[in-house]
């Protein structure tokens, strides 16, 4: 008799609901000139002054700089292309940031930067991920063997040992939701939310 006919295999899956401590911000800083030195010195001061002020503020946070661009700007005129000034971009980004500082550190960058700064995202993270990962991975194990039971008890069997255990999946979202952290940066509001951080198991059963 094959071994298989004698047990049974069951998915289980969860997910745990863990408030995020800390926020990744992402900038930029954009300046145009009639010419591309112009351009990218002014670029290169208003970042400096951004770096400047969001170190001040947050002398924790990791500050990296993630691009630097240089492009022209061009028009169709007189039926030709012709260049009308000069872009240059960097990208900043400021990341293990504790949450309760993420609004003074928008500020700060705002202000040192003026109508150069551009705020592309804000986003949050969980320092450690593990915990919530380790108990949505228990949950789904016990929803595993739930419907394991179930199964048996529906057959007229006991349940036994798992056998075989796979896992088939995690992920993390991150939905907005009203128990998050509330903070505001002048009259924006701002919301850290919650994480939904998933796990997925699958399991065979002995059946005895």
């Amino acid at each position: 008799m094959n071994q298989l006919e004698h047990t049974v295999t069951t998915i289980g899956s969860a997910t745990i609901a863990a408030v995020p401590d800390l926020a990744v911000i992402t900038l930029a800083v954009e300046c145009r000139h009639t010419g591309a030195q112009g351009a990218f010195d002014a670029a290169a001061t208003a970042a400096a002054r951004v770096l400047a002020a969001i170190g001040e503020t947050a002398p924790g946070a990791l500050l990296t700089t993630r691009g630097v661009g240089l492009r022209a700007e061009t028009a169709w005129r007189d039926e030709q292309t012709v260049v009308t000034g000069y872009v240059s971009d960097s990208t900043l980004l400021v990341s293990g940031l504790p949450i309760d500082a993420a609004s003074a550190v928008l500020h700060a960058a705002v202000a040192a930067g003026g109508d150069d700064v551009r705020i592309q995202s804000l986003e949050y993270e969980l320092a450690d991920e593990h915990e919530a990962r380790n108990g949505a991975r228990e949950d789904a194990f016990a929803d595993a063997r739930a419907k394991a039971g179930q199964l048996a008890q529906l057959a007229g069997r006991t349940l036994g040992a798992a056998v075989v255990i796979e896992e088939i999946g995690e992920n993390t979202v991150s939905p907005l939701r009203a128990a998050g952290r509330d903070m505001k940066l002048a009259s924006m509001p701002v919301m850290a939310g919650e994480k939904q951080v998933g796990a997925g198991v699958s399991v065979r059963w002995e059946l005895i």
